[in-house]
């Protein structure tokens, strides 16, 4: 009976350490990630800020990552600016799924698509939202072959984007 009772603190504590988010929050949004996840909030290649997750070993090429950039887009519907990113990625990749929800309240549209980087097989999911002729578009990437591996869980950091 002590053995179960020390396994089961074990097991507890090990899915309490795994289940751990940091929130990261800014003026216009915020968001929660894993804290095992490293986040790079400079600004680099455009960026509002890069979450990366750790190498799986040294032959490991892909470093899956969500990141948040944006663009003042004017005045244009969601609907408009839906057909246009449509019509943008599908030049570069193709488009697998497309779908229109709701995210904490606001119109989202959800792309998932595939392409090849360097000769490298990757699967992208793009949250699109227009929030004061601003877009904010949240992309998740992934070697597709570890997509099924990252999906659950990084579909839940996608789905925590809130804009203020």
């Amino acid at each position: 009976m002590r053995f179960l009772i020390h396994f089961l603190i074990l097991v507890n504590t090990l899915s309490c350490t795994q289940d751990k988010k940091v929130k990261l929050e800014k003026d216009d949004f915020s968001i929660s990630y894993p804290s095992d996840w490293n986040l790079d909030d400079s600004g680099k290649e455009g960026t509002y800020f890069i979450l990366t997750a750790d190498k799986d070993g040294e032959n490991d090429v892909f470093v899956e990552n969500i990141n948040l950039s944006t663009q003042n887009v004017g005045n244009i519907t969601f609907n408009e600016f839906a057909k246009k990113m449509e019509k943008e990625v599908s030049s570069v990749a193709k488009i697998v799924e497309r779908k229109k929800i709701k995210v904490n309240g606001k119109d989202c549209l959800s792309l998932k698509m595939t392409a090849t980087q360097n000769n490298i097989d990757v699967t992208f999911v793009q949250h699109y939202y227009i929030e004061n002729q601003r877009a904010y578009v949240l992309t998740f990437s992934s070697e597709t072959k570890e997509f099924n591996n990252y999906f659950d869980e990084m579909n839940e950091v996608l789905l925590s984007f809130k804009l203020n």
